[in-house]
């Protein structure tokens, strides 16, 4: 079965706990994350979780609705869906690894699979891709501006 992974990370100077707190602010996601601007959920597994998912590719904002799977306090979030009749899955993960008591690496990961996922791969792979990118780097972005701040 075809199996695509989408993935980005980035090292925040910031203490796993304050990066969770930024994380889980699905309200704030409009002020520091480019490619999923809007979310809201209550993050319990089981739970839905809405989304405009921002495609730059086609300079388009599409609206998704997935399924959160998993929660772990300052450890890690998943939801997926299953799409297009079942002929696609996704799943993503985000997951937070404590470098020390004031570091902290974030980790994104989507996994896309099904037999119509070599057409979802061609057209949105790239935007997925640029996507997590930049949500790796505004939560970084984000989580340095507010230790800064007084």
């Amino acid at each position: 079965m075809p199996r695509y992974l989408y993935a980005a990370e980035a090292v925040i100077d910031a203490p796993v706990e304050a990066v969770w707190a930024v994380l889980t602010d699905l309200a704030r996601y409009d002020a520091w994350n480019p490619f999923t601007p809007v979310a809201k959920s209550t993050l319990r597994p089981g739970e839905p979780i809405d989304m405009r998912v921002h495609m730059d590719a086609y300079r388009v904002t599409i609206s998704q609705r997935e399924t959160v799977r998993a929660v772990e306090p300052n450890a890690k979030i998943v939801w997926g869906a299953e799409m297009m009749l079942g002929l696609v899955r996704a799943e993503r993960t985000q997951t937070l690894e404590a470098l020390g008591p004031t570091r902290t690496r974030y980790r994104t990961e989507d996994v896309i699979e099904g037999a119509l996922s070599p057409l979802v791969h061609a057209l949105m792979g790239g935007s997925v891709q640029r996507g997590f990118e930049g949500v790796a780097r505004g939560l970084r972005e984000a989580c340095e501006r507010a230790r800064r701040a007084p």
